[in-house]
């Protein structure tokens, strides 16, 4: 429950009112394309070099660290945003390239540090990794993409009656499109 409220929280203080839904090309260089029942936007950045694509039916929120990524929310233009996909990504100063060892140590720990709060799968490959987590209000899913001295996170939420929208073919999707460039 603390670990909900902590996460409602800085959501709410990195999201501001006003949003941007993706047309076939929004005015910040997203594009739109359709995979099944669903339409997707890439989402790129260009300071990190990299992509996400998600679904067109989310709100882009504006945040106060937009250089390394921002949020797509379920929840409208204003209020919290408990449903949503966060993406931001990092470069190391103290690592000079992720090797696969790396990348399992860094999951390792982040498997550790979540072991108590309701881990439900967990998958680690040489470059990347994944982790659900299944809470009472709250369900997230994590996926991280390693390449050279950066990481990309890509994280869904949601509240477990939005689970239709957030998880399958939708999250699969999402984790699939994430990639440097």
């Amino acid at each position: 429950m603390m670990k909900t409220l902590a996460i409602a929280a800085l959501t709410l203080a990195l999201a501001a009112c006003g949003g941007n839904k993706g047309g076939a090309q929004s005015a910040d260089g997203q594009s739109t394309e359709a995979k099944g029942n669903v339409s997707y936007i890439t989402y790129t950045n260009e300071k990190y070099g990299y992509s996400v694509e998600v679904p067109d039916y989310l709100t882009k929120r504006e945040t106060m660290v937009e250089d390394n990524g921002t949020i797509f929310s379920d929840d409208g233009a204003e209020g919290m945003t408990l449903n949503r996909i966060d993406i931001g990504a990092y470069e190391s100063m103290f690592v000079e390239e992720y090797t696969p060892e790396k990348v399992k140590e860094e999951f390792d720990e982040e498997i550790a540090k979540h072991a108590d709060d309701g881990l439900t799968s967990s998958e680690c490959g040489d470059n990347n990794y994944t982790y659900s987590l299944k809470g009472e209000y709250v369900n997230e899913m994590y996926y991280v993409l390693y390449k050279g001295n950066k990481s990309l996170s890509v994280t869904i939420c949601y509240e477990p009656d939005h689970a239709k929208k957030f998880e399958g073919e939708v999250a699969d999707h999402v984790f699939k499109s994430a990639k440097f460039n």
